[in-house]
């Protein structure tokens, strides 16, 4: 974007009038804006979507199966409230599979021990397992 905004803003008068109010003034051909080469932009564009498309829906779609996993592992075992749930695996699966002692302290009236380390030993297995298909393909 800056092949084009960089030339483009040399054709503009900018005056400051006060706090929050500018004066834009145009002092160059409408041609610029009708004509210009949008090649660089489009490929910009490109790129990013492939990569979103690539790693970062890959690696959401990942998490999310995932988290499916764990919480109706836990879920169809334990009598958790969901919302607790969802939270403990979504912090669980932040954090390699492990619950930080803040947070095991945080539910340790909401949620037993034996629970949490369930929690925790499906995260793991699940991670491990999906690291593993990873790997194979």
């Amino acid at each position: 974007m800056e092949a084009f905004s960089k030339p483009a803003r040399e054709h503009w008068r900018v005056s400051w009038l006060d706090a929050d109010q500018y004066d834009f003034k145009y002092k160059g051909l409408d041609a610029l804006y009708r004509f210009w080469d949008a090649t660089e932009a489009v490929a910009f564009t490109l790129k990013m979507a492939k990569v979103a498309l690539e790693d970062e829906l890959k690696a959401e779609t990942r998490y999310l199966a995932c988290f499916d996993r764990v919480y109706a592992a836990i879920d169809a075992t334990y009598d958790i409230r969901g919302s607790d749930l969802a939270r403990l695996v979504m912090m669980c699966l932040s954090n390699e599979g492990r619950l930080s002692n803040n947070r095991r302290k945080q539910y340790r009236y909401q949620v037993p021990d034996g629970v949490l380390d369930a929690i925790e030993a499906e995260a793991q297995s699940v991670l491990e397992a999906f690291e593993n298909s990873d790997a194979a393909t």
